[in-house]
């Protein structure tokens, strides 16, 4: 019993100065760039317990690591006999390799004694002031039921300085668009409740409102069902889910009431009032910097899930309504647990797809696992020895949500409106320097005409332009001093390209009439020699006919041709 003691005291020791050395890490840890990717931080918080245990303690360099032993088989039960990750011997004598003790690394540990001020300022003020500025956010808290989940989340009703994550969330939003001068912001928030896979609007409309009592609750089926659909970008879009603008804290706290009256609870052995669904409370933020063309838009989100516990404790039966709700909600979790593998497995290179689909929880918090956003998560346990197993549980799943990596960056874009008026803007502007510049013109004395001195100007420019030799030919700057000038040295450029090209197709022509020409003269002057000849051999014929002495020589050669014979 002495060494049970000496436990139990360390351990509380450890736990009354754990939470103060964590606040200048988490500080620290968020000076980080906006463009690169981070991953998750998980935070542990632990509900009170009456009396002592020695079963879990906070140790590590920066006090930031749970310690778990399990109790040995044989009913030894200190620390000191059961520090070792395994056993050697049990009650039987027998091998035991059972593990005895679990350590789990945290961003940060909240013990027993931690004020919900304490773990707004370390956990979610960060996440709350980068959706000031553009980066969406989210903070979610898992655990056992009965842990205090929704205590984190939202708060107990019995003393303000017990208000939760979403009240403390909203205080500080509106303090800072109340004291900022250079931006305009426009809020809104939305609450959505996931039962049972099933989606449903907590937030009644304005029209609804009037016909009955703000603070009533209703039913499951008066609530608004809402829907999960993808648009053309991959994009969740929740159809029919309200989204309220807000202009005040009083108006947002008051949607906020309305919600949680609206929300499923029921008593279970682990909790009297158990929160039987998923709920996640969004805080839409719009911002414009006075003067620019720009909006900077970021969603808040503020979950707290449904509990997870073993059937077997939920005392109920198959059949029961709140058997069918844990099996339910551990459906869900399974799925979330499933997408936290899968997306451990993307980074190691070994899976391509994330079932985010699975479940509607899963798929409004695609961007908050993995996604566009600044995620943390609250685990919350008990530290009660019965609930050791689901702590260990609880454990192991904020250590593989450690290993996601978020690539959150500030959300800006440029509204239609503005981008029509600044256009507008510079069309008015183009106007008034054309209009500026043909008035200088006039006064210039130029007309809207060009004379013929700046005709023979521009066309003698061209002519030297096309004549000159080299690369380094330039229009002289008299010929384009302005547009109107430099419009005319190019229609005169294109008179000179036609008339070059039009003679071109003209000689072409010409040649090929000149050749045929030239083949016929030929032909012509063959065809007149052999006339020529013709007309020649005919002169001689009748020349020689006609003259007598080429007759006597003739037929006195013939008469001495006969005496011979």
């Amino acid at each position: 019993m002495s060494d049970l003691q000496e436990e139990a005291d360390a351990f509380n020791g450890s736990n009354s100065s754990s939470s103060s050395a964590e606040q200048q890490q988490q500080q620290q840890q968020e000076e980080l760039d906006d463009a690169g990717s981070s991953k998750i931080q998980v935070y542990l918080r632990m509900r009170p317990m009456e009396g002592r245990c020695w079963w879990h303690r906070i140790g590590g360099s920066e006090q930031r690591t749970l310690i778990t032993t399990l109790p040995r088989a044989d009913g030894a039960g200190s620390a000191s006999s059961s520090s070792s990750s395994s056993s050697s011997s049990s009650s039987g004598g027998a091998l035991n390799n059972m593990r005895q003790e679990y350590r789990f690394h945290f961003d940060g540990i909240f013990d027993e004694n931690a004020t919900q001020e304490e773990v707004f300022r370390g956990v979610a003020l960060p996440v709350v002031n980068d959706a000031l500025r553009g980066i969406n956010g989210t903070v979610f808290a898992y655990g056992q039921t009965g842990t205090g989940k929704t205590y984190t989340i939202t708060g107990a009703a019995e003393a303000f300085e017990l208000r939760g994550i979403i009240p403390r969330a909203l205080a500080h939003v509106f303090d800072f668009v109340a004291s900022c001068t250079t931006q305009e912001f426009s809020l809104a928030v939305s609450y959505l409740e996931i039962y049972q896979d099933k989606g449903y609007d907590l937030l009644m409309k304005a029209e609804k409102q009037n016909s009955s009592s703000s603070s009533s609750s209703r039913n499951l089926e008066e609530l608004k069902r809402v829907h999960a659909v993808a648009d053309e970008h991959g994009n969740v879009c929740l159809r029919g889910l309200s989204v309220n603008p807000v202009r005040t804290e009083e108006e947002a706290l008051n949607l906020l009431f309305i919600g949680d009256a609206n929300r499923i609870v029921a008593e279970t052995p682990l909790n009297d009032c158990s929160t039987r669904s998923h709920c996640i409370f969004t805080v839409w933020i719009a911002s414009k910097e006075t003067g620019s063309s720009s909006t900077k838009k970021a969603k808040l989100h503020l979950v707290d899930l449904a509990g997870s516990e073993r059937v077997k404790q939920s005392g109920t039966r198959p059949g029961d309504c709140i058997f069918q709700e844990t099996c339910s909600i551990n459906l869900t979790l399974h799925y979330l647990e499933q997408v936290i593998v899968a997306l451990q497995q993307k980074a190691a290179g070994q899976a391509t797809h994330i079932p985010y689909r699975n479940s509607l929880m899963t798929s409004v918090l695609k961007d908050s696992l993995g996604g566009n956003c600044k995620t943390r998560m609250i685990a919350t346990v008990a530290l009660e020895l019965f609930a050791i197993h689901e702590t260990i549980n609880t454990c192991r799943f904020a250590q593989a949500v450690a290993q996601v990596r978020n690539a959150a960056e500030i959300n800006e874009e440029e509204e239609p409106e503005a981008i029509i008026k600044r256009l507008q803007k510079e069309n008015e502007k183009l106007r008034g320097q054309l209009q500026l510049a043909a008035a200088a013109a006039d006064a210039a004395g130029e007309s809207a005409e060009f004379t013929e001195e700046t005709n023979a100007i521009c066309r003698d420019a061209v002519e030297r332009f096309l004549l000159a030799e080299g690369t380094d030919a330039q229009l002289p700057v008299t010929a384009a001093r302005d547009l109107r000038s430099a419009d005319l040295c190019f229609r005169i450029m294109r008179e000179k390209y036609k008339e070059i090209k039009a003679e071109t197709t003209d000689n072409n022509g010409g040649r090929c009439r000149r050749k045929e020409c030239k083949e016929a003269l030929q032909r012509l002057q063959l065809h007149v020699e052999q006339r020529d000849a013709e007309i020649a051999t005919l002169l001689g014929i009748i020349h020689q006919s006609s003259d007598p002495t080429c007759n006597s020589s003739s037929s006195s050669s013939s008469s001495t041709h006969a005496r011979c014979c």
